[in-house]
């Protein structure tokens, strides 16, 4: 899917959508690591959900969507400070209502500044997640890098 397509098919404002690939808040951050794929020529969007893509203060909504054109995954990001329940409803409601993709493409992150990255509460949330809306959910703490390419994180 291109830029303007993704725009069009979701309504996404110019300013709300870009190509930059790390994000922060809360202490938090999420960065893809795209070097070699952007090699390849390889295309991704960054699209800020929360304050300009959906500005309403009442709807639950992840932070960021980030989109890899070449496959159409979508990567839904919320940083958070320590509400990891919070975080994944958030991701939920997006990935169902206000970004709804096919699930097999979506893939959740949870980066917080402060909570356990394995609890049981935690490793429900992932199976739940894998099994209903993505191939999977991962929950780390201060920083997260990701390798679309072979999908490991750092």
């Amino acid at each position: 899917m291109t830029k303007s397509e993704l725009q069009e098919k979701f309504d996404i404002d110019d300013l709300c959508i870009d190509s930059k690939t790390v994000v922060s808040e809360n202490k938090a951050t999420f960065e893809l690591d795209i070097k070699d794929l952007q090699k390849k020529g390889e295309l991704f969007y960054r699209i800020q959900i929360d304050d300009c893509h959906i500005t309403n203060s009442e709807t639950l909504k992840c932070d960021w969507v980030f989109h890899r054109c070449e496959t159409d995954d979508f990567y839904f990001v919320e940083l958070k400070g320590r509400d990891i329940d919070k975080a994944y409803k958030q991701i939920v409601t997006t990935l169902t209502k206000h970004i709804p993709t096919v699930l097999d493409n979506c893939i959740g992150f949870i980066v917080s500044s402060q909570s356990p990255s394995n609890s049981p509460a935690i490793n429900k949330m992932k199976q739940e997640f894998r099994k209903k809306y993505g191939r999977a959910l991962y929950v780390k703490n201060i920083k997260c890098v990701f390798k679309p390419s072979d999908e490991t994180i750092r």
